[in-house]
């Protein structure tokens, strides 16, 4: 939100692009960590490894729990340790432009807000001029957590028990893929600065959902390789291009709370559903590839969405992209 208020129309998306390939950057970090931190049974753990495991066991002996030194909390400790950066980042970052200025122009702005006012402003992004908005992010978030949310997942189970991959390989199959992944930020960034949303979006759209059935279907370790490769790259950039769309739709007042129903909430259902469902279907349909098989439809899906709802914003301010849709809205709601 702060990101697309704050740069200028023609790198609002190559900036998104930016912010959103260093969360990619991460997860390369820690799978080239994690064959430090989960070693096997019986072998000997270097000084990361103990790390994590005194982290651990602190945090059991503080809470008064039964001591467990398992590899994957110790792998989840040491992600924890960059939380520390939010306490500098509560006192250094200001508020963009835009919204200081939006507040200032509140004439009506109360010191003391009363909880019905709260929930009148909670539910804004539903108001029949913003709820073609909320319901079409919404929509395609959960498309692409359709594929996302199950895809390294179940591919590491996948991996590891149906091609015997071991935790090396794995671990460098998805530190090479998720560096596709930046590639792929990167170049939907520059793709929806100079041809559109709604061009780009639906494309990497369909190209995802190609991309994760290869996955799950070419048994070679190159092939291996490839379309990890192929899938994160699409992804990556399918997801910038929708975290575009998300931070562009809504007008200052309620962005935040526009990018929280859509981004954060709702279009998250299918992240948390669609891994629950997948493990449902494995015995009944065969197994991982086949159940990984349905839900790649998700992704096209969204496709056909974004070319059928989605406005296409490329090269409009912010001020200019609600003045369309407010128009949009109005000559909606005179017709029905």
């Amino acid at each position: 939100i702060m990101i697309g208020e704050e740069y200028p129309t023609r790198l609002r998306g190559r900036a998104i692009a930016i912010l959103t390939s260093l969360s990619t950057v991460g997860v390369m970090v820690m799978a080239k960590v994690q064959p430090f931190i989960l070693i096997p049974d019986g072998e000997q753990g270097g000084w990361l490894h103990q790390l994590g495991i005194a982290m651990v066991t602190f945090g059991q002996d503080f809470m008064g729990l039964e001591q467990q030194e398992n590899g994957w909390r110790a792998l989840y400790a040491l992600g924890a340790i960059p939380l520390i950066l939010i306490l500098g980042l509560r006192f250094s970052l200001r508020e963009t432009r835009r919204f200081e200025a939006e507040q200032s122009e509140d004439k009506n702005a109360a010191p003391g807000i009363r909880w019905s006012e709260h929930w009148h402003n909670a539910t804004r992004p539903w108001q029949p001029m913003y709820r073609k908005r909320t319901a079409i992010v919404a929509l395609l978030w959960n498309c692409t957590h359709l594929v996302t949310a199950p895809s390294v997942v179940y591919w590491v189970i996948y991996a590891r028990e149906d091609l015997g991959l071991s935790t090396s390989q794995v671990g460098d199959i998805v530190f090479w893929g998720y560096g596709g992944g930046v590639a792929g930020h990167f170049v939907a960034g520059w793709l929806i600065d100079r041809v559109g949303r709604k061009f780009s979006c639906s494309a990497f759209y369909i190209i995802a959902a190609i991309s994760i059935y290869w996955l799950y279907h070419h048994p070679t370790l190159l092939g291996q390789y490839f379309w990890m490769i192929a899938t994160v790259f699409s992804f990556g950039a399918a997801m910038t291009a929708t975290h575009v769309y998300a931070s562009e739709l809504f007008p200052t007042e309620i962005q935040a709370t526009g990018y929280g129903w859509t981004t954060n909430f709702l279009g998250r259902l299918t992240e948390v559903l669609t891994p629950m469902a997948i493990g449902a279907l494995i015995i009944p349909i065969g197994g991982i590839p086949n159940a990984i098989a349905i839900v790649a439809v998700g992704p096209i899906v969204g496709a056909l969405l974004v070319l059928r709802y989605a406005p296409e914003t490329r090269g409009l301010t912010l001020e200019e992209i609600q003045q369309t849709l407010d128009s949009a809205s109005t000559a909606e709601e005179k017709t029905s």
